[in-house]
């Protein structure tokens, strides 16, 4: 249980425990020198090599919010999840942390891709023109986090519920006009983002097809005078 690991003391040299059984999923208690970090590991023969591997699932805790967190039933299902892929790939479960840090290392955020597009922008718009996009996009940014990852607004990610409830939120019933030329450009962004493949293509999470956006309302215009009156108006 979590309450017994937490309860092990460090000794002299590293150690490692037994959660469970036939699972090869243990407690690793560093020793005294190492400050005793507890950690729950997973180890395994290569699926080729049957070289011994260990791989750490994550520290040892209860932390909802933390994903790098885990209890000792936790890390035994974590566990289970890496090794049957690993197996069923034929490598080193390690090998996944390692191409997750190399996708982190390279993807490209939602700032990338606006500073892309307002730098080709700069050489095709007026100054005046290039403001306005700048304003506009920095808006949707703001609401959506300019340091989101492309890939994780993604439509495969749900992304999309994110993109367009920015924009939705722009929107407030009011400001059609604002949120439609939001929209156009936000979509103009991704779409450069596809191009240079920054995200897949069909990644695009902006809805751009007016039957499933709301429709905007009537103009209210304000009373007129049509010209047939305009005589016995400037009479009275």
């Amino acid at each position: 249980s979590l309450k017994d690991a937490m309860e092990i003391d460090p000794l002299e040299r590293t150690r490692y425990y037994s959660i469970g059984v036939g699972n090869s999923c243990f407690l690793r208690v560093q020793s005294i020198n190492k400050k005793g970090a507890k950690a729950i590991v997973g180890k395994m023969r290569h699926p080729v090599t049957s070289k011994q591997i260990e791989y750490t699932i994550g520290s040892l805790g209860q932390n909802p919010k933390d994903p790098n967190i885990f209890t000792p039933q936790q890390g035994v299902e974590k566990w289970i999840e890496v090794r049957g892929r690993a197996k069923r790939e034929n490598c080193d479960p390690n090998d996944f942390r390692k191409s997750s840090f190399a996708k982190l290392k390279t993807a490209k955020t939602l700032r990338d891709a606006i500073d892309r597009f307002l730098k080709i922008q700069k050489t095709k718009v007026k100054e005046t023109t290039l403001v306005e996009y700048s304003n506009k996009l920095n808006q949707v940014a703001k609401i959506i986090g300019e340091d989101k990852f492309l890939y994780e607004l993604g439509v495969d990610n749900d992304g999309d519920e994110v993109v367009n409830g920015a924009l939705e939120f722009i929107r407030s019933n009011t400001k059609f006009d604002l949120e439609e030329r939001c929209r156009s450009l936000t979509n103009r962004v991704f779409k450069l983002a596809e191009t240079y493949r920054w995200i897949k293509k069909g990644q695009n999470p902006v809805i751009t097809d007016r039957d499933a956006l709301p429709s905007k309302p009537a103009p209210k215009h304000h009373p007129k005078l049509n010209w047939e009156d305009a005589e016995e108006f400037f009479e009275r």
